[in-house]
């Protein structure tokens, strides 16, 4: 699938996210994809025949796979907030659900409070809510610029060689697309929000529906016994790439959560 771009102010520039579309229903499924990831992440959806009944969207955050890499773009999760808000302004759909993974999650809980009633459900795909989120991000923000994609390109080179896990590979690939710098300015503010303990607080207390997946090899996932009530969702056979480890099982899961009578 080739992607679309959309010109959005930043600042002093103007910034070209690249995005998939794909018009359906009424309500909006708006992906968005983690650190050193991409929209890739999400392009089981549109083979999907449950994710039929909506209209989905998915973009390159800013630093990360077909879109600008700006040198004066901050990276900060706050800011990706705001590209993502951005987009949405161009779309009129008066329904909107958040599915969003790893450090998409941070971001999608920051849009919360401006999307108001016009948010639906938030689906919260091992996104960053606690410390204990940050094993991957935290390396990232203490290192030099560059060294740690170097390292990390390294590290996930050897570990995909001998894993038939396909989030691995994606994430391999996703990687060697993302900005050196914006790969280390998204982490450290990643790494800010997690510890600061607002994210879990925010999810906790969102007004929409709200639901946890995780893959069934992260069972023992710390921030687990921190959701309360929130329902929590297990992918089979997948690790934390459920929508890339078992797309069939994950889009048939969120579907059903979205269509779900009270949504």
């Amino acid at each position: 699938m080739e992607p679309g771009y959309y010109e959005i102010a930043s600042g002093q520039e103007t910034l070209r996210i690249a995005g998939l579309f794909r018009e359906g229903g009424k309500d909006l499924v708006f992906f968005i994809h983690g650190l050193g990831c991409s929209m890739d992440s999400f392009t089981g959806a549109w083979e999907a025949e449950t994710m039929l009944p909506f209209s989905l969207l998915a973009v390159d955050l800013p630093g990360f796979g077909r879109s600008s890499k700006p040198a004066h773009y901050s990276c900060t999760m706050n800011d990706h907030a705001d590209i993502c808000l951005a987009i949405l302004t161009k779309f009129s759909h008066p329904r909107v659900h958040l599915v969003a993974h790893s450090m998409g999650g941070a971001v999608g809980l920051l849009m919360t409070e401006r999307l108001g009633d016009r948010l639906i459900s938030f689906i919260n795909v091992e996104g960053n809510l606690v410390t204990e989120d940050c094993a991957v991000s935290r390396k990232a923000a203490s290192a030099q610029l560059g060294h740690y994609r170097r390292q990390l390109l390294g590290h996930l080179r050897i570990i995909t060689a001998h894993s038939p896990e396909r989030g691995l590979h994606h994430w391999y690939a996703g990687v060697k697309m993302s900005d050196d710098d914006g790969l280390n300015r998204s982490a450290l503010s990643l790494v800010e929000h997690s510890c600061s303990g607002r994210l879990l607080e925010l999810f906790r207390t969102l007004p929409c529906r709200s639901a946890y997946v995780h893959g069934d090899k992260n069972a023992a996932l710390p921030v687990l016994k921190k959701l309360g009530v929130i329902p929590i969702i297990s992918i089979e056979n997948s690790g934390h790439f459920p929508m890339i480890d078992n797309p069939k099982t994950f889009y048939s899961r969120i579907a059903a959560f979205m269509l779900s009578p009270s949504s």
